[in-house]
């Protein structure tokens, strides 16, 4: 019985087993591949669409990163100009208030040599004074005539 059995699967006569259950259980097992495979395929296709959005992120965020850094390095550049302007700013501070001293100091000279120079003349005019006091004595000339000369 089991040789007639084995015999009978063999040529697609077996009890209750016919042609057209194999094709209809065929036809189910595509049918739910397909759909497996059209859900894998509509899977694929959405994370390819989180890729390219995860991609676009990524290139967003390096250019941030370029932008920070290119700011960063202006700012760097800008606060060593800063730096720099303030230690001229400190040099010429000092400079100017040596060339107040200087100023001060030449102030100083200068009223020392007008002082000077007025004794000087103050003195010669005394001295011409002087001459002129006793050169009427000395020339026989009397003052009024002395000072008509003047």
């Amino acid at each position: 019985m089991m040789e007639e059995d084995s015999d009978a699967h063999q040529n697609g006569e077996f009890s209750g087993y016919n042609a057209s259950s194999t094709s209809h259980c065929e036809e189910d097992t595509v049918l739910k591949l397909r759909e497996k495979l059209e859900s894998m395929e509509t899977k694929l296709q959405q994370e390819l669409i989180r890729c390219q959005c995860k991609e676009d992120e990524n290139n967003l965020l390096e250019q941030k990163i370029a932008e920070r850094k290119a700011a960063r390095e202006n700012r760097e550049v800008e606060e060593g100009r800063i730096k720099q302007l303030e230690e001229k700013i400190l040099s010429l501070k000092a400079d100017m208030d040596k060339n107040m001293v200087e100023r001060s100091e030449v102030e100083n000279h200068k009223k020392a040599i007008e002082e000077q120079a007025r004794s000087q003349v103050m003195e010669k005019i005394n001295q011409e004074n002087q001459v002129l006091r006793y050169l009427p004595q000395y020339c026989g000339v009397t003052e009024h005539q002395v000072q008509a000369c003047l």
